[in-house]
């Protein structure tokens, strides 16, 4: 007979497989207890799986949010919402990385509240572009509105911190090609800062002093050994610094500006992302002083800024207080695909935004600027066609009177950055339709698999009632048989995958002894007496409460004492033994068969391990018990051990809190 096709296991395994290849995913208890993660989750953070097991998630807590930000979170999903939104945590070597997260709570069998799954996905590096660009924009309009530069340099490793609040940041400025003086800093103790101020650069001098004399990158993991610090380790080490690496801040011929140095507390390597954000902030920085420098030198000749505004990749414009366009820079003529400032000239700002919404929003942010107040807004515009994305802001322009007499304008192209949004949106909605997915595909799956398994169970119970030849007895047996143990397989993994997660008695006080000593020692010693396996058991008379549901303890049990058959051979022994103290009572199901290897027994019961490099290869199993019987006893408030020696056997161990009778 054909064997009956079972494409929806195969299913699973796809959405699973899906899922775990696509997000970031953790699943805690309700107590925000981490019982699961997979192995994104462990490659973006840099822990084993062993490691954030029966942690929090304060584990990977980057300080970047406040006390407040997790207290609302955890109201949304304590309620049973679900929340979404980026947060910022800590990878295990200190960096810092951030997750669009959707947070979705889980609930028992009985309606209450058991645990989270949290899908994830990586967005470090739209983050770390839109804050980069927010730093450079913020500096380059705090030069512009007459700041110094040290103002505007603060700005920037202001925003910097933002991601993250830890890293320690100093900028020093080269005064006649051979001092480095203190310009802002972050983090950084005074008196170190007042140490090092107006600094001789040569060829060992710290690591800032040696990065300006060589024009290159210099990185000392450890300041207490590294020879470039000799004459300064006593003074890093007072001021709680063990590593420094620090970039020469270059223009574009060579010329050195000054350093940009990132200090951590103790000895150690750079990180990719630390020096990836030290290149960038040194490029950016280049062109603040560049542009500070060329502000200072010429602030009174109108043509020296022009050129310094039409190097800038940022569209600069002027707006006049009826709103027209009078002067574009050339990248922003190049943003509006147009070679001349006639093209542009006497435009209506709002006019430019392709939406009439967004073209009413410019116009009220416009009349603000008047007013005398900075804006910031975000628009649309069609180029050629295309949808083209911008990210603006207005300042007033003052004469000396104190009067505004134009609008400064500085705009941004994030295409890029808002195409990356969406396809973000898009990768959350596929994750998302991936779990809606597998809800459905588990509603179904009982009526579409359970139902033609039991026509045949049914079929071949009729078969063998009228059958008369032996040999047709013995083949509907087979039939019979191979029908149930298909039957119990679908059972185990759909029990397994959460299919009846909503099912099952509610919790009551129960006497453990009764409920061993009942039908479950009678199955246990019929299961041994068929199998020819010598039984045991060593059960108290005493009455022992714990609070279960009886029905899923027993359950789990006859998992393990089936395994503890299956993993035995011949005159082998197996039995069941209660062992209480004054907290705890342990149920014991043993076997004196050949026991399991180490790399199982390091498996930590995971779904199918047992069974395909063991189970599968010698007695036909999927492996399903052991994890079925952990899940059940952690549903009912306990949990498993498991202990096993080659050539002397396996102990399974539950393990339950105990609780007064009187509480019945």
């Amino acid at each position: 007979m054909d064997t009956i096709p079972t494409p929806s296991m195969t299913s699973i395994i796809n959405i699973n497989d899906a899922l775990n290849n696509h997000a970031i995913v953790a699943h805690t208890d309700a107590k925000g207890i981490i019982v699961k993660v997979n192995s994104k989750f462990c490659e973006i953070t840099g822990y084993s799986e062993k490691e954030l097991l029966g942690k929090t998630h304060a584990i990977v807590n980057s300080s970047a949010h406040s006390e407040e930000f997790f207290i609302d979170m955890w109201k949304i999903i304590g309620a049973g919402r679900i929340w979404q939104g980026e947060i910022c945590n800590r990878k295990k070597d200190g960096s810092l990385y951030w997750l669009y997260t959707t947070i979705t709570p889980e609930w028992d069998a009985w309606g209450k509240l058991s645990g989270y799954v949290a899908i994830r996905t990586d967005v470090t590096s739209v983050k770390y572009e839109g804050v980069l660009n927010e730093a450079q924009q913020e500096a380059t309009l705090a030069i512009l509105q007459g700041k110094s530069l040290s103002e505007a340099v603060h700005s920037t490793l202001k925003i910097l911190t933002y991601l993250d609040p830890k890293l320690k940041l100093s900028v020093l400025q080269l005064k006649k090609g051979k001092y480095l003086h203190h310009l802002s800093a972050m983090g950084i103790p005074e008196p170190y800062l007042k140490a090092i101020n107006g600094i001789e650069i040569g060829p060992s001098v710290g690591s800032c002093g040696t990065a300006a004399h060589q024009k290159t990158f210099v990185g000392v993991d450890d300041i207490n050994t590294h020879p470039h610090w000799v004459n300064f380790k006593d003074l890093a080490a007072e001021s709680g610094l063990g590593s420094c690496w620090s970039l020469p801040i270059l223009s574009g011929t060579g010329r050195v500006f000054g350093t940009i140095a990132v200090y951590s507390e103790t000895a150690q390597s750079v990180n990719r992302c630390v020096l990836g954000l030290l290149e960038r902030a040194a490029r950016a920085l280049a062109v603040l002083f560049l542009f500070s420098e060329e502000r200072n030198q010429y602030l009174d000749q109108n043509i020296k800024l022009n050129n310094i505004i039409q190097a800038s990749p940022l569209c600069i414009h002027e707006i006049d207080l009826d709103g027209k366009l009078l002067s574009m820079n050339s990248a922003g003529l190049k943003m509006m695909s147009v070679s001349s400032e006639d093209d542009i000239k006497g435009i209506y700002y709002p006019d430019l935004s392709c939406k009439a919404q967004e073209r009413k929003n410019t116009e009220e942010l416009l009349q603000k600027s008047l007013q005398g107040s900075s804006e910031h807004f975000d628009y649309e515009m069609k180029v050629k066609g295309e949808s083209v994305y911008y990210s603006s802001s207005f300042s007033p322009i003052r004469n000396s009177d104190g009067e505004i007499y134009r609008i400064l304008g500085i705009t941004e192209d994030i295409t890029a950055r808002q195409n990356n949004y969406l396809a973000l949106e898009k990768a959350k909605n596929l994750a998302q339709q991936a779990d809606d997915a597998k809800t459905s595909f588990l509603s179904n799956m009982s009526h579409e698999l359970r139902t033609p398994l039991n026509h045949i169970i049914g079929f071949s119970e009729v078969l063998e009632m009228t059958a008369q030849d032996p040999d047709l007895l013995e083949s509907v047996g087979y039939i019979k048989q191979g029908g149930h143990d298909l039957l119990d397989k679908i059972n185990s993994i759909l029990e397994l995958v959460g299919e009846n997660d909503n099912k099952g008695s509610p919790h009551e006080v129960i006497n453990i002894v009764d409920l061993v000593n009942g039908d479950f020692v009678e199955y246990f010693h019929s299961l041994a007496n068929r199998s020819n396996r010598k039984f045991t058991k060593n059960i108290p008379e005493q009455e022992i409460y714990i609070t279960a549901d009886g029905l899923e303890i027993v359950s789990a049990f006859h998992k393990i004492a089936e395994n503890a058959i299956r993993f035995s051979f011949d005159e082998d022994i197996v039995g069941v033994s209660i062992v209480a103290n004054e907290e705890t009572v342990t149920i014991e199901i043993f076997d004196t068969g050949p026991g399991l290897p180490d790399h199982i027994l390091s498996s930590k019961l995971d779904p199918f391990t047992i069974g395909e490099q063991i189970t599968t290869k010698v007695t036909g199993g999927m492996g399903l018990g052991l994890p079925i019987a952990k899940k059940l006893c952690v549903r009912n408030g306990g949990h498993i051990e498991l202990e096993s020696e080659m050539a002397v056997g396996t102990k399974v161990s539950f393990v339950f809190p105990l609780v007064q009778p009187m509480a019945a």
